[in-house]
């Protein structure tokens, strides 16, 4: 069994159309988790309206507001029943093969997780296809995940993270198991909700906003594979190095860097595992392939101004 966990805050006004997808779902044996997120909304004539069209639904209602990661682990925490979980945003909508497809490869190759690209709209355009397995993995959207892989490795979406709280369960779950697989056919629209987290501002206002929770979420992430494998890859270490080198370099540039981040990237310095990698040939040919000086940023050009190497030697290993 199946479940697709929404987690809703003030979203009477699109979780209609996310449970109109459900119904159109060429596969039925589902069952929908609403998780309330504590907006004192309520969605009985929302739910009751859609038990009636043939959803199977329970309402999760947590009197502490968590975020979209925390009301997601509290679906799974308070499902002991379904083998698999998808998640879906109440503001977004599944494909109507999504669960079929989705569970059916799952199955049959017995994965931890099936993924497929998804469609992000984009105002007066077509959208565009986002890759699920660009490194480092990000999004849940368009995925299934198997229970007990999940809950046997113990991931979970990290407490109090408010933003970028999927990339750092992603991280964790794609690169902990090579029992995985990608499916041709995309599953999933994310919609372009202009009063989404995500979206509500521009980029530059955004970042303010979530640069330290990416951090968080790119660190605590690494350190989490590495206990549960006792290793890291070469080229995720690489990719997901170079993110935080780009961001930080961002944030300096805009004077955001500050002890509490310096705290928390330090967390991985001369780290005995991840050192090991940083010697490793295939880590470096990634670094080279992929390293940039500078970037534009919302019409602003920012050229880094500590180098690769140097950031590399203070903030995560003395020697390399």
């Amino acid at each position: 069994m199946v479940d697709v966990i929404i987690p809703t805050f003030r979203a009477r006004e699109t979780l209609p159309k996310a449970l109109d997808s459900l119904v159109a779902q060429t596969k039925k044996m589902f069952i929908t988790t609403i998780v309330q997120d504590a907006d004192e909304e309520d969605y009985s004539d929302i739910i009751e309206e859609y038990k009636k069209r043939g959803l199977s639904i329970r309402l999760v209602t947590l009197k502490d507001n968590r975020g979209p990661g925390g009301a997601r682990q509290a679906g799974m925490d308070t499902d002991k029943m379904c083998d698999y979980f998808m998640f879906m945003d109440a503001d977004d909508m599944l494909m109507p093969r999504a669960v079929e497809l989705l569970y059916r490869e799952a199955k049959l190759h017995d994965a931890d997780i099936a993924s497929s690209d998804f469609i992000a709209e984009r105002e007066a355009t077509p959208g565009f296809l986002m890759d699920v397995f660009e490194t480092p993995v990000t999004w849940c959207h368009g995925r299934i995940y198997k229970a007990k892989y999940l809950r046997d490795n113990n991931i979970r979406f990290l407490d109090g993270l408010r933003l970028n709280e999927d990339a750092y369960f992603n991280l964790i779950a794609h690169n902990c198991t090579s029992n995985k697989i990608k499916i041709k056919e995309v599953t999933y629209l994310w919609r372009d909700n202009k009063n989404s987290l995500t979206r509500a501002q521009d980029n530059h206002e955004f970042f303010i906003r979530s640069w330290k929770d990416y951090l968080t979420s790119q660190v605590e992430a690494t350190l989490k594979i590495i206990e549960l494998k006792e290793e890291v890859a070469p080229d995720l270490l690489g990719a997901t190095l170079l993110y935080l080198y780009h961001y930080w370099m961002i944030a300096l540039h805009y004077n955001l860097v500050n002890d509490e981040a310096k705290e928390e990237l330090f967390k991985l310095k001369n780290n005995p595992i991840l050192k090991q990698t940083l010697i490793q040939e295939n880590f470096w040919r990634y670094i080279v392939a992929n390293l940039k000086g500078g970037t534009i940023w919302e019409d602003d050009l920012i050229f880094y101004k500590v180098r690769f190497n140097d950031w590399l030697k203070e903030y995560i290993a003395d020697s390399l």
